[in-house]
């Protein structure tokens, strides 16, 4: 099993406090599906856990969301590095004529 990095990039929670959307962004997870629904089927026990840390009269049912934002801006700054070693690339060779 491959293993990757679970990072929880925001939570919006309702105005009485029923539900909150859970945004996770993974990263280096073989089958991210798969993670967000083992996540989904402990969730019953991870409200159990927050309503006992929390002093709310609900503890709001949370509801999972994958956030790829993180990937995607990783993925730009990756090709906005490869053309400007292209650039480097061009500017050297135009410098040494």
């Amino acid at each position: 099993m491959r293993q990757g990095m679970l990072t929880v990039v925001a939570v919006d929670t309702t105005g009485d406090l029923r539900y909150s959307k859970v945004y996770l962004s993974v990263l280096g997870a073989h089958n991210a599906k798969e993670l967000l629904r083992g996540l989904q089927s402990a969730s019953g026990y991870l409200r159990r856990e927050l309503g006992q840390a929390l002093s709310a009269r609900y503890t709001p049912e949370l509801i999972f969301k994958l956030d790829d934002s993180i990937e995607h801006g990783a993925h730009i700054s990756k090709v906005l590095q490869s053309f400007e070693e292209k650039s480097d690339e061009t500017n050297d060779t135009s410098d040494s004529r």
